[in-house]
């Protein structure tokens, strides 16, 4: 029952309707995020410093904030403990921090690393929305012979920083068509594109007696990587095999007991 000290019912609707509005809000923000990454696959070949995970980060940690405040705005109703909204004002405090620290220390929130790809936003654009254009399949074989000529004599995969920009800058190929030949030729994205020779350049150095003495990560990172999570990441997708795992094999192959 309610004291005269009591808040109305209509407060405690009023609060859960507010954090179900949050929770929806920040269900879309995910949603946005996912395919923000989506987009800078066209892009980068390297996503470490563009996928925003701080910011999927202080998204989870909105929502922990607002199912805490929401429990506590049950107990409080069910009169069954009185927490005076304890937890979730500490949890919030410790959000705010977070969120300002986060929003400082991190240049993707001032577009540092998309706007060095050098793309225009005419052409951000187009990569982004991406549709079919006019490119006949003569073009577009023409297009990736050159792409894989680039990529396996010059061996541009090794230059951690590569993107969509300096591929076509270096061939004098729009962006836009050099995202569509690769999603017609071989169904893959720029950033898939890049890291499977990546992948491959590993391997092969996995194999290479003369390089024995380096660390999967030294490895890693003369094949372009720059991390050794993302490394591991790729590599786990691309083969089915952690890189360690990948050089026990190669080993029992080349040594059978």
């Amino acid at each position: 029952e309610y004291t005269e000290e009591s808040p109305p019912l209509q407060f405690y609707i009023l609060n859960w309707l507010f954090v179900i509005q949050l929770l929806c809000y920040m269900t879309a923000v995910l949603l946005l995020l996912k395919r923000h990454l989506t987009k800078m696959k066209s892009i980068f070949s390297n996503l470490d410093k563009v996928k925003l995970i701080w910011l999927r980060n202080i998204t989870y940690m909105a929502g922990f904030v607002s199912v805490i405040f929401l429990i506590e705005n049950i107990l409080v109703l069910n009169q069954s403990w009185n927490t005076d909204y304890l937890f979730s004002s500490i949890f919030t405090g410790v959000y705010v921090y977070a969120m300002g620290y986060m929003g400082i220390s991190k240049s993707e929130v001032f577009g540092k690393e998309i706007t060095s790809a050098g793309l225009g936003p005419d052409e951000k654009k187009k990569v982004e929305k991406y549709k079919r254009s006019g490119l006949s399949k003569e073009k577009a074989d023409t297009y990736m012979k050159q792409l894989v000529t680039l990529m396996e004599e010059e061996k541009l995969y090794c230059n951690s920083t590569l993107t969509l920009k300096d591929l076509s800058y270096r061939l004098s190929i729009s962006t836009h068509y050099i995202s569509e030949t690769l999603n017609s030729s071989l169904q893959q994205n720029f950033f898939d594109f890049v890291n499977q020779y990546r992948v491959n350049h590993v391997i092969k150095d996995m194999g290479n007696d003369k390089k024995e003495h380096l660390t999967l990560l030294g490895i890693a990172l003369d094949a372009g990587f720059n991390s050794k999570s993302s490394f591991n990441t790729i590599f786990k997708n691309q083969t089915g095999y952690t890189p360690s795992e990948y050089r026990k094999k190669i080993k029992l192959k080349v040594d059978p007991q």
